[in-house]
């Protein structure tokens, strides 16, 4: 998907669930659990139909809520993967680039203040630099 259908979609989400990653899991019918893992920050599976996101909860609130953005993002945009796993990272993949800059949009506009996590703070400053 390019850049600019991303962010099109990311802000067209954001101010329908005004930018609350939650309310938008809900809305588009996805199971958010919350579990703890010692090696992954989250993970989204799709299958027979169902898609599911698992957040570890070994995070800060903050980055729990970016990385439910950034799991949903892969969801929407990269419907061709069944189960998903990775870890939150500053991935040069496209897809890792692709969720990334989705979760950064989504909440480009919201008051949530995510100066006070370093990695999410330096994520943002490389997507938007």
């Amino acid at each position: 998907m390019k850049k600019k259908e991303i962010f099109e979609l990311a802000k067209k989400l954001a101010t329908e669930c005004r930018s609350d990653p939650k309310r938008l899991a809900k809305e588009l019918g996805i199971v958010v659990k919350y579990r703890s893992f010692n090696n992954h920050s989250g993970s989204c599976i799709r299958m027979n139909g169902k898609q599911l996101i698992v957040i570890n909860t070994r995070m800060s609130t903050l980055k729990q809520l970016f990385v439910l953005a950034h799991e949903i993002a892969h969801l929407l945009l990269h419907p061709y993967e069944a189960t998903i796993i990775r870890y939150f990272s500053f991935s040069e993949s496209k897809v890792e680039f692709e969720a990334n800059y989705f979760a950064v949009v989504f909440f480009s506009e919201s008051e949530i203040e995510f100066e006070e996590d370093e990695e999410i703070k330096q994520l943002i400053n490389n997507i938007i630099l």
